[in-house]
């Protein structure tokens, strides 16, 4: 099976071993939930800039930022090792949410709708410490909370907000 690179996206970074199993730590990059693995069979490890497919065989939330992994056929603390700096990816699918803003870096390509009206598309998200902003054509910013998002459309790539007035 061949797998595209536009197709993955990369989520986090494996930093550190866990116990002697060959368990590994994933670090998330800001903006994604660890509930991103909950769905995913396999992932991805950039080896020499292509995409190896390893299966996930344990998934296990350590912290809003750290994820433990046991990757298929890594069964030993120095075969953990080996791995240690790598890029982890997974397949771009729909996300899953617990709050809105979950997994926020999946929104980029998205449309924005503020009542009803096409606002642009979102080609970035900055991070402001605790606050992400959509960043849109024409460098608009949009902040990125729950309490503006009325719903997000995954199949449509469709964000509908509820602005204040004067923002937009």
């Amino acid at each position: 099976m061949i797998y595209r690179q536009k197709k993955l996206i990369t989520i986090g970074s494996l930093v550190k071993t866990h116990g002697v199993q060959g368990a590994m730590v994933l670090r998330l990059i800001q903006g994604y939930n660890p509930s991103i693995l909950n769905k995913s069979n396999y992932c991805f490890l950039n080896i020499r800039n292509k995409p190896v497919p390893f299966k996930l065989e344990e998934v296990q939330e350590s912290n809003l930022t750290d994820i433990i992994v046991q990757l298929d056929s890594i069964a030993s603390k120095p075969d953990a090792e080996d791995f240690l700096n790598y890029q982890l990816s997974i397949e771009r699918k729909t996300p899953i949410r617990k709050k809105k803003t979950d997994n926020i870096l999946l929104l980029i390509g998205y449309s924005v709708y503020n009542a009803g009206k096409l606002i642009g598309t979102v080609i970035n998200i900055e991070n402001h410490g605790k606050q992400f902003l959509l960043v849109l054509e024409d460098d608009l910013l949009i902040p990125a909370h729950d309490d503006l998002i009325e719903s997000i459309d995954d199949a449509k790539k469709t964000i509908y907000m509820k602005l204040p007035d004067g923002l937009v």
